[in-house]
């Protein structure tokens, strides 16, 4: 009988005791440092530090998010990288996204692209669904309209001016507070080099959109929800993966449940999706060829079923990139 009691305490205690962890984790967030060296990279951006912020999923991080935006105001950094899902597809609630850009004390250059929850920021945007129907793999290119945000700078600068397009209700909001949003692609100029920012694009759109200002010998980083696989990168859409220094990506949540030593248990993907990924797909720098694809954690939870919207020893992330010059990184 002791015997019994003493498993059911230890058992108790365990449990008590994860529970209080995952509470506490879930309720905090960590700066995940990370160098990425780059071939070629002009002296004039070696140490330009890029601070991506993924998959909030309308987590609450304080009042007016605070206890994100005071962590945030103690960094450095040259650009705001935003890879979508920062609200939650089933309750449209992107309040908590515009009061986490309203605490940013640095919003000079913020860069926005959507992920499949959102905020959209055109009327006339592609839904989730739409967008599954077709293989990202085969993706030959959409449609690119300028939102003509008129933001041209000696450092920054629209390079498309094709139309306007109805913005939403959060794209007002987010325009107002200096969001850029990807359908353009903008160019950041130190002296006589250009390091350039846009979604990925898998044609040969971006020379258009560049207005021939291109270079070969620019830096060209690119921002996405979904990340690219290998797969992807072998397919027809390979050659212009490759034309990138560093592409950005969030969307798996680092597996979101994540069991300790062992890794993540399930990550969502439009084309292989998959029990027990490999470490290096689902988080940090992954390399091959000549792409490189950073992956971010996040900070919040998705998930159909409100109860199972949390993460399991799996701490959110907002990740400060720097880049340098390519030695053996």
């Amino acid at each position: 009988m002791r015997y019994k009691i003493a498993i059911l305490a230890a058992v108790t205690t365990f449990l008590n005791a994860t529970i209080k962890y995952n509470i506490e984790n879930n309720n905090s967030v960590t700066v995940v440092n990370q160098k990425i060296g780059i071939e070629n990279l002009p002296k004039e951006f070696e140490g330009f530090t890029i601070l991506q912020v993924t998959d909030l999923h309308s987590k609450s991080l304080g009042e007016s998010q605070e206890g994100l935006t005071e962590l945030i105001n103690e960094l450095k950094f040259d650009i705001i990288a935003i890879t979508g899902d920062m609200q939650n597809r089933q309750d449209n609630d992107y309040e908590k996204f515009i009061a986490l850009l309203k605490g940013i004390n640095n919003k000079e250059e913020i860069f926005y692209t959507p992920g499949n929850h959102g905020p959209m920021v055109y009327k006339d945007e592609v839904s989730f669904n739409s967008f599954t129907k077709r293989n990202i793999n085969n993706y030959k290119g959409k449609e690119v309209i300028s939102n003509n945000s008129n933001r041209n700078k000696d450092n920054l600068s629209n390079n498309n001016d094709i139309g306007e397009r109805e913005l939403t209700e959060a794209g007002i909001k987010m325009k107002e507070l200096g969001v850029k949003f990807l359908d353009n692609v903008y160019s950041i100029k130190k002296g006589k080099e250009i390091l350039w920012v846009s979604e990925l694009i898998y044609s040969d759109e971006f020379n258009e959109l560049a207005k021939g200002k291109y270079n070969e010998n620019d830096i060209k980083l690119a921002l996405t929800h979904y990340p690219m696989n290998k797969r992807g990168y072998e397919g027809d859409i390979g050659k212009f993966l490759g034309r990138y220094d560093l592409v950005l990506a969030g969307h798996y949540h680092g597996g979101q449940w994540r069991i300790p030593y062992v890794g993540g248990i399930f990550i969502p993907d439009l084309n292989q999706s998959g029990w027990f990924p490999s470490k290096e797909r689902i988080s940090g720098l992954t390399k091959w060829g000549g792409f490189k694809q950073y992956v971010s954690r996040g900070i919040g939870a998705g998930g159909a079923v409100e109860i199972l919207r949390f993460r399991f020893f799996n701490k959110p992330e907002i990740n400060l990139i720097k880049l340098v010059k390519k030695t053996n990184l």
